[in-house]
Formats: structure tokens, C-alpha cells, sequence
């Protein structure tokens, strides 16, 4: 959504999305008493309560971030006071609660005389801070100025660091990772397969059995550098886990079916302490919609290549099934040769003499897969025997390369 705003100048400009509205208060474009109305819209509000805040509790720890109106709720009960210390998400510098309130039109009530029990310590009720570290904050007619000391804020902002791996340190890593584990198996597999086939003691005949040999050998070192691959990949993705801001168990979506899907996007792409502001920046949009168009182009190449794939494998089952019925016309001339004293069938009798005469009980078998009858052709002219039988292949023609026939088969 974008908003109309009004400048410094009393005229009205816009639209701009509230991303772009927080990013000018930094320049001092916009302050949060700014006034904005949603493009459509009617009711013009200051820019504060559109906003979320962090805020210091009484132990110092920062919490949030929280709308502005539970912002002025925790106000009017007291568990907040006018001097609290709050930031705007996005924001870089920390404000008094006073400032913020009166940005957003909320006259500051006095503090409570007995505050509730959630704002008193284990030393007594909360405190704002020492005038040594306020002295720097303006004035309520001034509410948009920072603290000029730095020693609370500075305090402050280290609590908002998340640690651990961000998401381009957790790519890199994974990438390098994998090209170490992939470099070291091929140099393992490699070396040891040159050493193989460069022993003479090692000829075709037991090349399979030396192969065996050699997996069992290097079984024990590619387990290890299994191992110590998941074992770096687990502590990538627990130090991960911790810039998101989520507990180190969630590493078990990874199990999941379909959750882990969502859970590798998590690894690679969330924002680091997404599990406390909730939101998606602009880098894991871009890797949202990566993500997207890529699933979405896996599925357009699966789509088109399935029915090209199925047909290759139907074609190849068919080549298969032709050969298999050459050889088995061929067996039958065989005993048809034993039974006529070494006589074969003439050209004119063909293959049904084989049907005819018993040998063969199926006549199907004389019908290739292309639905044309198998060849038959004496003397041979492609076979080192005294005959041919093939079949014309896909194109159905005869005497082309995709003929599958006895060439060199029969003995």
C-alpha cells in the first residue's frame, strides 16, 4: 500500500510505500508526526501509529517489535514511562516514549504514583535513566532528535544483534561445502580407479571384481567424509537457526516431507531475527520469487520432456522386445536347419514354414512391435550367417540404420 504525505511546506506529494516513508525520516524528510493517508483513503494519521516499536523493559532488555497503540497501552498502565527508550522498525535511532506519544497525538499522562508489579525490580520500582545519559535528549518541542551520547544506545542496539550465520554466509558456506565434498570423493574415486586400470594384473575379465574390491576399500574413508560432512552441515544450519531467532530443534522439519521444503527456503532465504520482527525484507522476496519461478520452470521442463522421455523409453522397450524376437526366430531356423538336414526355408516358403511346421506355436512372434512382419532373406547379406531376419525398425523401411536384425548374433 502507498500513501499520500505532508511536507515540510504544508503541500501534499506521494504516493510512497511505507518502506520509503520509514527510509526518509532517516534523511528528515518525514518525522513521525508527519501526516499520511493511504492512497483511497480519507483519514489523514500521523505516521507514528502506522509504525511498530522497540522498546527497553525495565531490566534493559529490548522487546518488541509492537504497535503503536500497545506501545500507549503499556504507557497508560505504567509498565512504561515518558522517558523509555523506543525505536521504529527500520529506524536507527533511539527516541524518548514522551517523543514518540506526542508524534502520534497522545498527550503524555504523569507516571503512575504506585506502579503495577510488572515494572518493579528486585531494588524497587523502575527508574528512568541517570541524568548523565539524558542530557543529550531534546526537548519534548524537538521529539525528533536522538540522544547525542551514545552509552545506553549503545547498550541498547548490541542487544539487537542476532549472531550466528546470515543467509550469505549459510549460501556460501553450503557451496563450499559442497565442492569439498564432491572434489574429495572424486579424488579418492579417481585415484584409486586410475590406479585399477593401470595394473596389468587387472584385465577386462576382472575388472568387476577388482571394482568391488576397490568400493569396499574406500567404503570406510567415504563414510567418514560422510560423516564429517553432516556433521559441519548440522552446525551451519543450528548457527542459521539462531540468526533467525528460532530454537535449535526446528533443525527436525529438515525430516518432514513437505516441511522441509519450506524449511530449506527458511535456511536460505529469511532475514536474520525474523522470528522476532516477522517480516520479509526485499532480499528474501527476491528469493522467494527465484525460488517460485524456478519450481514453476522445473514443472513447464518436466511437462514438455515427460511425453518425449515416455515415448524414448516406450521406443527403446520396443527395440528390446524386436530384438528379442530375432533371436527367437533365429533358434527356430536353427532347429528347422536340424530337422531338414541342414536345409533352410526358400525365400518363397519364408518364415511361416517355422509356423507350418511346429516349431514355432506363436505366429505373433513373426510381427515385429511396429505391428510389420519380420524379414526374412536367404542368401544373407548383412549377417555373417547364411541368412538375414531382421525387422525395418521405427521408420519401416528396410535397409536402414534403425534395422534390428542377426547381424554377427547367429552362430
Amino acid at each position: 500500500m502507498k500513501y499520500y504525505y505532508v511536507t515540510a511546506q504544508g503541500t501534499s506529494a506521494g504516493p510512497e510505500s511505507m518502506e520509503a516513508l520509514c527510509a526518509m525520516t532517516a534523511t528528515g524528510a518525514v518525522s513521525l508526526g508527519t501526516m499520511i493517508v493511504p492512497v483511497g483513503g480519507e483519514d489523514w494519521t500521523p505516521l507514528a501509529r502506522l509504525l511498530r516499536f522497540y522498546y527497553n523493559d525495565i531490566s534493559g532488555a529490548t522487546l518488541g517489535p509492537v504497535p503503536f497503540s500497545e506501545i500507549n497501552r503499556l504507557h497508560e498502565v505504567g509498565a512504561l514511562t515518558a522517558e523509555a527508550w523506543v525505536l521504529e522498525e527500520g529506524g536507527t535511532e533511539w527516541k524518548p516514549l514522551s517523543a514518540v506519544l506526542a508524534a502520534g497525538g497522545v498527550v503524555v499522562t504523569a507516571r503512575p504514583t504506585q506502579p503495577p508489579a510488572v515494572v518493579r525490580t528486585a531494588t524497587g520500582a523502575y527508574r528512568p535513566p541517570a541524568a548523565g545519559k539524558t542530557a543529550g535528549v531534546a526537548a519534548a518541542t524537538d521529539p525528533y532528535a536522538a540522544p547525542r551520547t551514545s552509552a545506553s544506545v549503545t547498550r541498547v542496539v548490541r542487544r539487537q544483534t542476532t549472531g550466528g550465520l546470515n543467509r550469505l554466509q549459510y549460501f556460501l558456506l553450503s557451496i563450499g561445502l559442497s565442492v569439498v565434498f564432491y572434489g574429495a570423493l572424486w579424488l579418492i574415486l579417481g585415484v584409486s580407479m586410475k590406479s585399477l586400470f593401470d595394473s596389468a594384473a587387472v584385465d577386462a575379465e576382472t575388472v568387476g571384481t577388482a571394482t568391488e574390491s576397490l568400493m569396499k576399500r574406500n567404503l570406510v574413508i567415504m563414510v567418514l567424509l560422510y560423516l564429517m560432512v553432516l556433521g559441519v552441515s548440522v552446525i551451519m544450519m543450528v548457527q542459521r537457526l539462531r540468526n533467525i531467532g528460532w530454537p535449535w530443534y526446528y533443525l527436525f522439519f529438515i525430516l518432514v516431507p513437505l516441511l522441509n521444503i519450506w524449511f530449506g527456503f527458511a535456511l536460505v532465504g529469511y532475514p536474520p531475527g525474523y522470528a522476532r520482527h516477522r517480516r520479509f525484507d526485499t532480499a528474501t522476496k527476491a528469493i522467494l520469487a527465484v525460488m517460485i519461478l524456478l519450481f514453476i520452470a522445473g514443472i513447464a521442463l518436466f511437462a514438455f520432456m515427460a511425453p518425449r522421455l515416455q515415448e524414448a523409453v516406450k521406443e527403446k522397450a520396443r527395440e528390446e522386445r524386436a530384438a528379442g524376437q530375432v533371436q527367437t526366430v533365429v533358434a527356430g531356423l536353427q532347429q528347422y536347419s536340424m530337422q531338414h538336414d541342414g536345409q533352410l526355408p526358400s525365400q518363397s516358403a519364408g518364415l511361416r514354414a517355422l509356423v507350418t511346421g511346429g516349431i514355432l506355436t506363436d505366429e505373433s512372434v513373426l510381427a515385429d512391435p511396429w505391428g510389420e512382419n519380420l524379414l526374412y532373406r536367404i542368401p544373407a547379406v548383412r549377417s555373417q550367417d547364411k541368412y538375414d531376419v531382421f525387422s525395418k525398425g521405427k521408420d519401416l523401411k528396410a535397409g536402414t540404420a534403425d534395422d534390428i536384425g542377426n547381424w554377427g548374433t547367429a552362430k
